[in-house]
């Protein structure tokens, strides 16, 4: 199976231990889903990877590697990547250049390299677990300047030890999601001024979550930053946990957001209703309170 010259398509799945041989040649291979297997070795994956010279799709589970293996997955054709990494041992590098989608669940977030994703359009990243260490700001740093180019953004972290600083411009993100779901410590607000900050193209912003909280109080940007005045349209704030800070953010960006068209508030707050006493600097702006 493992040098045959007309397979396409290869899904392996179920507790299997697959042992890689010395030769691997799947020459025209595009797609590769691997998924509850058992590895002999570090290498063996890599090994059976780089044997498909015109890899597109990949799907790719990891789960029992030892402390400092290295998985590095360069693939010059490869468009769809979707990577679970569960072991705290293990250490991704990506170098996909012509790489447009990205699902990345990595729950200690300390071991990816983000080498080359030029082409990427849209990213999915989940490194968030009750039992992971929260994300430290210079990983945070570390990972958006692999995601420069990415126009849309769904983003899930522990990151309540977070520390304000000055991100990578994200140039092209328009649609950004943030959450904060039920496994994690919280959420620091002070995130998202950052990442206002460094995508001045932002369009379209959903929070989402039921843990929005700090324990430090939010503060509002020292300056409006330039998607809010001028490109941002549509927000949604979807399952939150009731908090002070959470309308605080609202009110700022109804009183700021000026070509604002629609915002969404999903929250069972007995005050909700008062966010449609905010003046809105959109005079066009569509408020929906759920």
């Amino acid at each position: 199976m493992f040098i045959c010259e007309t397979l396409v398509d290869l899904t392996l799945k179920g507790m299997v231990f697959l042992q890689i041989p010395a030769s691997v040649w799947l020459p025209n291979l595009k797609i590769l889903k691997m998924e509850d297997i058992i590895y002999e070795n570090g290498d063996s994956a890599q090994k059976l990877i780089h044997g498909c010279p015109v890899l597109e799709y990949l799907d790719f589970y990891w789960e029992d590697a030892k402390s400092g293996e290295v998985l590095n997955i360069s693939v010059p054709t490869l468009k769809h990547l979707e990577v679970t990494c569960l072991g705290p041992g293990e250490q991704v590098v990506f170098n996909t250049p012509t790489l447009e989608y990205l699902d990345l669940t990595y729950y200690w977030a300390e071991g990816f390299s983000l080498v080359n994703l030029s082409s990427l359009l849209e990213a999915r990243i989940d490194i968030d677990l009750s039992s992971s260490r929260p994300i430290n700001s210079a990983n945070i740093l570390k990972l958006l300047r692999g995601l420069a180019n990415v126009k849309f953004l769904w983003f899930h972290a522990d990151i309540t030890d977070y520390v304000p600083t000055t991100f990578h411009t994200l140039q092209n993100l328009t649609h950004l999601r943030l959450l904060c779901g039920f496994n994690c410590r919280g959420f620091n607000l002070n995130f998202l001024n950052d990442f206002l900050g460094c995508s001045p193209n932002l369009e379209v912003l959903v929070l989402e979550g039921n843990r929005f909280s700090s324990t430090k109080s939010w503060s509002p940007p020292l300056r409006v930053p330039h998607c809010v005045l001028f490109n941002l349209k549509e927000l949604e704030f979807l399952y939150l946990c009731r908090e002070n800070q959470e309308f605080e953010v609202i009110e700022y960006l109804l009183r700021n957001a000026e070509v604002l068209k629609k915002m969404t508030v999903d929250c069972q707050h007995s005050h909700i209703w008062q966010i449609a006493q905010v003046p809105r600097a959109s005079k066009t702006c569509i408020l929906n309170l759920l």
